[in-house]
């Protein structure tokens, strides 16, 4: 349609035939952007202004006050840092450690205070220093300054990685050591000694990262370890053995996996099985994410953007559009991947573009938009990045 010159001279005079061809462009318009991807917007928001570098960042409830607060663990000097929601207000747990190499929360029993499950090299008077796996109780609200109780679950271990998991499907959570797949019961009465058994079968691959997933929807969560051979699935008392494991991703092709993540994409297409697998190659080069094929095996749709020092994957609804996006975290900063359902692919965008060592998501302000928090890869910032909603 030729636009008269009227128009352009900030005119607003129509024939009733322009009229008509103005509305139809209209609508065209309006049709190919409903399937444009809204992406969420975000504030930045700066909790601490320079932190120790290759932190680990926890989400938990420490104030007892149902919000979800931000811990920060410096490895050298070994610390926790609490920030608390919403003022973002800084305390240090009164924790002293030569080195702290991970940490995890829990609350006994849930709904209280988070408490915090420690590994690292602490000092012993009299006998040097030692690696120690411990449980720091958190004293309570009222009580939140003081010292906090710290009792030995175990010594002479320090896991790399710590996670809490519903392995029985009881609902009482138990604590797994990375990656010496050692699993840790805790005991409510305190004088008693938490009880340990092993996960770890001869045939167990080396472990780079585990996650916690209901896999086959059975009520009790599974692992999902990814390593050189790729990603496998540990289970707790499953098909007539107390332990089965199995392997779900090859990762021959990748040269084994650094990170594996489960989402869902319920808008994704109109199949019974929404779940897809996000895995990371163990240079940290290159994203890849499985679906389920029609033979009920697993095809991957290769990201076509090479990454670099990507470290760590996390999943999560972003814009609540029922498919879960995949934010990518590392020395070139965050970078969200997105699928755009009319190109069946996905694409990215930056989100910051400064080195991170670990991102954490979780709704914050309870409006169901989550946010994330990233800890700098070298000394800079804690960042949360505050989820204002959709925009297109």
């Amino acid at each position: 349609m030729k636009i008269p010159s009227d128009v352009c001279a900030g005119q607003t005079r129509f024939t009733q035939v322009e009229r008509a061809l103005l509305a139809m462009c209209l609508l065209l318009m309006t049709g190919c952007q409903s399937g444009a991807v809204v992406r969420a917007s975000f504030q930045t928001i700066e909790l601490a202004a320079r932190v120790p570098g290759n932190g680990q960042v926890v989400l938990a409830d420490i104030g007892g006050d149902t919000r979800t607060d931000v811990l920060l663990m410096s490895r050298r000097p070994g610390r926790v840092y609490w920030f608390e929601n919403p003022a973002w207000q800084f305390l240090q747990i009164p924790l002293l450690a030569d080195e702290l190499r991970a940490v995890a929360a829990h609350s006994l029993p849930v709904g209280s205070p988070a408490s915090l499950t420690i590994a690292g090299r602490f000092s012993v008077p009299g006998s040097g220093t030692r690696d120690q796996l411990m449980w720091l109780q958190n004293p309570g609200r009222d009580q939140i300054h003081n010292t906090w109780s710290a009792s030995s679950i175990r010594s002479d271990v320090a896991p790399d990685a710590l996670l809490w998991a519903n392995l029985s499907g009881s609902g009482t959570r138990v604590l797994v050591a990375s990656p010496e797949l050692e699993v840790y019961t805790p005991r409510q009465a305190r004088s008693r000694t938490w009880s340990t058994m092993s996960l770890l079968l001869e045939s167990t691959p080396p472990i780079a990262r585990l996650r916690a997933y209901d896999w086959d929807l059975d009520g009790r969560e599974e692992l999902l370890a990814a390593g050189p051979a790729g990603v496998d699935v540990i289970a707790l008392a499953s098909r007539g053995q107390f332990v089965d494991e199995y392997l779900l991703l090859d990762g021959a092709d990748a040269g084994g996996f650094l990170d594996v993540a489960p989402g869902q994409a319920a808008g994704l297409d109109q199949s019974a099985d929404k779940v897809f697998v996000a895995a990371l190659s163990a240079d940290g080069t290159q994203l890849s994410v499985y679906r389920r094929d029609t033979a009920g095996g697993w095809r991957p749709d290769q990201v076509p953007d090479t990454l670099a020092g990507a470290r760590v994957i996390q999943v999560a609804d972003l814009n609540q559009d029922r498919i879960d996006e995949i934010i990518v975290g590392g020395i070139s900063g965050l970078q969200v991947f997105y699928y755009q359902s009319e190109l069946s692919l996905w694409r990215r965008y930056a989100l910051h573009v400064g080195g991170v060592s670990d991102v954490q998501i979780i709704d914050l302000d309870a409006d169901g938009f989550p946010e994330l928090v990233a800890a700098p890869a070298e000394p800079g910032p804690l960042l949360l990045f505050q989820n204002r909603g959709r925009r297109n």
